[in-house]
């Protein structure tokens, strides 16, 4: 997830690696492509993606109200705190 396509680092990078399962999140891209998607990080987006959300290990790194907003979303999906790893940074 990130503000723009302008912004993001590593997409193509992620996208080859992860192929199919490679999903973009742009909160100001109003007119999202194909594999992308307009918006934010909710449980219903994670849910159409995954089968059993609670099975996962979670990787978020970004703004410190980014992180929060993804971390009370795993936890409204019973994700478990020990399969979610954060790292901050800001700009």
């Amino acid at each position: 997830a990130n503000r723009s396509r302008a912004s993001t680092l590593f997409a193509p990078a992620l996208a080859h690696k992860l192929g199919s399962h490679c999903v973009e999140i742009y909160s100001d891209e109003p007119k999202p492509g194909p594999s992308e998607v307009s918006g934010f990080i909710t449980p219903e987006l994670i849910k159409q993606r995954l089968v059993s959300p609670g099975n996962y290990n979670y990787f978020i790194c970004g703004p410190t109200a980014m992180m929060e907003h993804v971390a009370s979303t795993l936890a409204a999906l019973n994700v478990p705190k020990a399969q979610i790893h954060s790292e901050a940074f800001e700009f």
